[in-house]
């Protein structure tokens, strides 16, 4: 019996001691996550096309779809697709994802947007990222309020040529969203949201959420986009290229407070110097080194 218990104990023990090295910045009292953390992507481009001449192919059908969910074990998801019909019409689309930082583009392009083959291409992506932070700060005690800003920075082109036709769909759509929440369900329930349309232009889209010390929170976002052209709208040509910056940041109002999520990713905001002032910035270490080290023509 003493050695059923042992075992027993022994397996609770290795159960915490796991929980400890899935969950980075989760102490061992933390409570379980809902799930892991997590990046997932999904690509797909469609095409058909219906040719009246019997000279030419009768139908021309074709579909890609990939699709992958990563565990915080792979930093970073890519995934593409292409289709491309007999006609030259083509379709892509292609996403870079990882914790924070969502990346994607896509296309559709189709020859005879305006000929009587019936035909069209379509393309669409979705990824997502999903965290949890244990609220901590130093000096504070549990149930101590912490507002954390997050932001969607967001930098993209996007175009179509030519307008779809009155009455038709759009034929391009690009979105982001994000969230923090808590991390589990309570009676009283706290979401906080960013929800950005195409429409809005590029820039940094922020919200608050207020958290407390001890709880942990989610927080959660995603990019989707979709681009169709050819003769169901009139259009040539769509695209979207947001692969330049759709990146997720925290900034708390509390000094020391915790941004980083169980993935180990920093939520904090990182600016990353334009290459003219990092080619200056070096110039200028160079130069300070120089100087040091007395190696300068005028200094000898």
């Amino acid at each position: 019996m003493e050695k059923h218990h042992s075992g027993k104990r022994l397996l609770i023990s290795l159960c915490l001691a796991g929980s400890a090295l899935l969950a980075p910045g989760l102490s061992l009292a933390a409570p379980f996550l809902p799930n892991p953390a997590y990046i997932s992507a999904r690509t797909q481009t469609d095409g058909i096309r219906h040719a009246t001449n019997p000279v030419e192919a009768p139908v021309d059908s074709k579909k890609a779809i990939v699709e992958g969910a990563e565990l915080i074990s792979q930093p970073v998801v890519t995934l593409s697709s292409d289709t491309a019909l007999s006609n030259g019409a083509l379709a892509h689309a292609q996403i870079e994802a990882s914790m924070g930082v969502l990346k994607g583009k896509l296309s559709a392009h189709y020859e005879k947007a305006f000929d009587t083959d019936g035909g069209w291409v379509d393309t669409g992506l979705s990824t997502t990222f999903e965290d949890f932070i244990e609220v901590t700060a130093p000096g504070l005690a549990a149930g101590t309020p912490v507002t954390y800003n997050f932001s969607l920075n967001i930098d993209g082109t996007s175009g179509i040529t030519p307008q779809p036709r009155p009455g038709a769909t759009s034929g391009l759509s690009v979105g982001f969203n994000a969230f923090m929440d808590q991390a589990w369900p309570s009676p009283v329930a706290r979401q906080r949201k960013i929800d950005w349309q195409m429409s809005q232009g590029d820039g940094v889209f922020s919200q608050t959420f207020v958290a407390v010390v001890g709880e942990l929170v989610r927080i959660r976002g995603t990019l989707y986009a979709g681009a169709q052209a050819g003769t169901s709208n009139g259009t040539s040509d769509a695209w979207a290229d947001y692969m330049s910056t759709a990146r997720f940041t925290l900034t708390p109002d509390v000094a020391g407070a915790n941004t980083v999520g169980v993935s180990g990713h920093d939520y904090t905001v990182s600016v990353v110097p334009e290459p003219s002032s990092a080619v200056l910035f070096v110039m200028g270490m160079l130069y300070a080194l120089a100087i040091w080290r007395r190696r300068l023509p005028h200094l000898d």
